[in-house]
């Protein structure tokens, strides 16, 4: 039991972590990226960029990797089939939103070529282009994301790991989350709104595995 306590918790400190990399980091990235001079403003705060994608490309995707492997330890006797295709999706979603750090860690070097560039509305052109690279990977990272969750939530229903309210919550925020992607592939920008439901599930998840961790009998 307690061996699962400490694993509820440590799972719940990355949930947070992993959170808080992603969002500093985009936070940090998107002041800059988002102005007229993108290119400009990134030379101009280079280390602030660079300090923002290591954030969200590396520390969160670390972060993610680490928490979806323990809740695999822990959920994997419940149902070994569901347990590896959270697993499996937990990484594809690491992947991807990785690949989208891949596409913004490209502004840098962009931004050096910038000042001197004949052709200026070329390389905006090209920032553009990998601002774009990374809004889609992110939307298809975390429609994989959604889906991993969606498997979790119900193995966590079935288990009664926690309190069933909590698991439907999730199921549902999940799903939600997965139509809200797919509204921002086809241009229809509500998946800030539609995230809403599974990050405060994932949330309160988070904190109560810290506090409590996890239900010890399961049907």
């Amino acid at each position: 039991m307690n061996n699962l306590r400490t694993k509820a918790r440590v799972f719940g400190v990355l949930f947070i972590l992993v959170f808080l990399f992603y969002g500093i980091g985009s936070g940090m990235v998107d002041e800059l990226a988002a102005s007229p001079d993108a290119l400009a403003q990134i030379a101009n705060n280079k280390a602030q960029a660079a300090a923002g994608i290591i954030l969200l490309a590396v520390l969160h995707s670390m972060g993610n990797i680490g928490l979806a492997v323990i809740m695999y330890g822990i959920v994997r006797q419940y149902s070994t089939t569901k347990a590896y295709g959270y697993l499996i999706f937990a990484i594809m979603a690491t992947v991807l939103l990785t690949v989208g750090g891949v596409f913004l860690w490209q502004l840098l070097p962009l931004s050096d070529a910038y000042a001197s560039a004949t052709n200026k509305d070329c390389m905006q052109q090209l920032a553009a282009a990998c601002r774009q690279g990374n809004a889609v990977s992110y939307q298809l990272g975390m429609a994989m994301w959604a889906v991993s969750g969606t498997l979790l939530a119900v193995i966590l229903y079935r288990a009664q790991l926690v309190p069933k309210w909590l698991s439907i919550w999730g199921i549902a925020g999940y799903i939600i989350l997965f139509a809200g992607t797919m509204a921002e592939l086809f241009q229809q920008h509500i998946g800030v709104a539609l995230s809403l439901p599974g990050g405060l599930f994932e949330i309160v998840l988070s904190i109560r595995a810290i506090i409590k961790g996890f239900n010890t009998v399961a049907n």
